[in-house]
């Protein structure tokens, strides 16, 4: 992970929007002083916070002494600047400034070590860090950044001049100017007003030069944070996804248990049916034969006979409707494939005695088998294809069960009516 405290240096100027003359930049500052018109301007503040947060996001990609330099237009002003990834130096000698014996959050000014060229260094004032929360410290090797916080160093004269002394243009009278002259001043003597020369002005006001001022970061980028952001903004969502995932398991589960034991259910209805089923057609056969050995009278044993027949048909139908329920809720078919799986072949094993019989047998084992689908139906202009599957439960069994006795009904009913027609 980057180093959590990082220095950079800048160098600033713009122009003078009232005189067009050149004006440093050497701290960060709401307002800036003009020294060839004594004109101040206010700054747009989104100037400092690009300016200071390019490098500060630059700083990790660069080498110590490199950077970058831009000219951009900030709300008016056209701001030429700098910055590259450096501690702070005196502008004089380059040696590092003593800022790691500098306590953050001081304010003072202080010397190079080695030459002894001022220097000062102040906390970045609070409308900074509004802008720019990692900015902590400001570093200018200007004098005066600790005497006003925030406004950038104090306009100074570097060895101020004796006072100059002009004659006046209308009476020539003796005029003493020293750096505090207004450019424009009044004669003692004839009272007139008088506009001091440039070259005069510019004696007792020498303008001031761009030097390096340098900036303290501490703290997360912003990129870092937004990164930062981002990555716990996805670990919140693979939680909460894992815990979605989890619960959806645990509802599945459970929805799967309540599944098998209401289908475990229904196999136990299937298999009474297909026993009740059983029941009528063994005493339909019953019977037949007690009628035929115990000399019952004909006609009331034909009679309970076809009643005991009738009976065996309307539990087969009870049967294979009963038997059906699992086999529909297990596998969720539709109406058309229900209707191929339980009822296609019944027509054949009602209708024709001898080959129904046969294909019932065939569809009872496959029943018992677990053995479904696999099969391409037609309807209505529409082709569906239902994938063969293989069930394991046994909840076919109970319609294996049902066919069987379908398989047996005919030769059933064949060996009970020859006995009662013996």
């Amino acid at each position: 992970m980057a180093d959590l405290t990082r220095y950079g240096g800048f160098t600033l100027r713009t122009d003078c929007n009232a005189c067009g003359q050149p004006v440093p930049l050497n701290a960060p500052a709401e307002k800036a002083h003009c020294d060839a018109c004594q004109k101040e301007m206010t700054l747009p503040a989104n100037l400092w916070s690009t300016v200071l947060e390019e490098l500060d996001e630059a700083h990790d990609s660069l080498h110590d002494g490199t950077g970058g330099a831009r000219t951009r237009d900030f709300g008016g002003f056209q701001v030429h600047y700098a910055y590259r990834r450096a501690h702070p130096r005196c502008d004089k000698c380059q040696t590092e400034l003593p800022f790691d014996r500098l306590a953050l959050g001081s304010a003072r000014d202080f010397c190079c070590v080695s030459c002894g060229d001022g220097a000062s260094t102040a906390p970045a004032p609070e409308w900074l860090r509004a802008l720019l929360p990692t900015a902590s410290q400001i570093y200018s090797v200007d004098r005066g950044l600790a005497a006003a916080p925030g406004k950038g160093p104090a306009p100074v004269v570097q060895d101020a001049p004796a006072p100059v002394v002009m004659a006046c243009p209308q009476c020539g009278g003796s005029l003493k100017l020293t750096a505090e002259a207004a450019r424009v001043i009044a004669c003692h003597f004839c009272k007139t007003d008088v506009y001091l020369p440039d070259a005069l002005w510019r004696k007792l006001h020498p303008a001031r030069t761009s030097r390096e001022w340098y900036v303290r970061f501490d703290g997360k980028t912003r990129s870092q944070r937004v990164r930062e952001s981002k990555q716990e903004r996805e670990q919140e969502r693979a939680l909460r996804d894992a815990q979605e995932t989890f619960e959806r398991g645990h509802r599945e589960m459970a929805a799967a248990a309540a599944l098998d034991l209401e289908i475990a259910g229904l196999v136990r209805s299937g298999y009474i049916a297909a026993s009740l089923l059983w029941v009528t057609m063994l005493a339909t056969v019953g019977w037949c034969l007690v009628a035929s050995e115990t000399g019952i009278g004909r006609d009331a044993a034909v009679d309970i006979g076809f009643a005991l027949t009738g009976g065996s048909l309307v539990c087969l139908l009870v049967a294979l409707i009963v038997t059906s329920r699992p086999v529909k809720r297990r596998t969720a078919y539709d109406g058309t494939m229900m209707m191929f799986i339980v009822w296609f072949f019944v027509i054949f094993g009602l209708t024709m005695p001898f080959i129904g019989s046969l294909m019932c047998f065939v569809v009872a084992i496959k029943r018992f088998t677990g053995t479904l689908g696999g099969s391409t139906i037609r309807s209505g202009g529409s082709v569906t294809h239902y994938k063969a599957i293989k069930m394991q439960r046994g909840e076919t069994f109970p319609l294996g069960v049902a066919y069987l006795a379908l398989a047996l009904l005919w030769p059933a009913i064949i060996v009970g009516l020859s006995h009662l027609a013996g």
